[in-house]
């Protein structure tokens, strides 16, 4: 099993974060 960069991991949660922050942000 390979073990998946956290560096390409940790970029990805935080443009999924980014995007959920934002959604939250234009419905309230």
């Amino acid at each position: 099993m390979q073990i998946p960069q956290w560096d390409q991991v940790r970029q990805a949660f935080s443009r999924w974060l980014s995007i959920v922050s934002g959604l939250c942000l234009a419905f309230t």
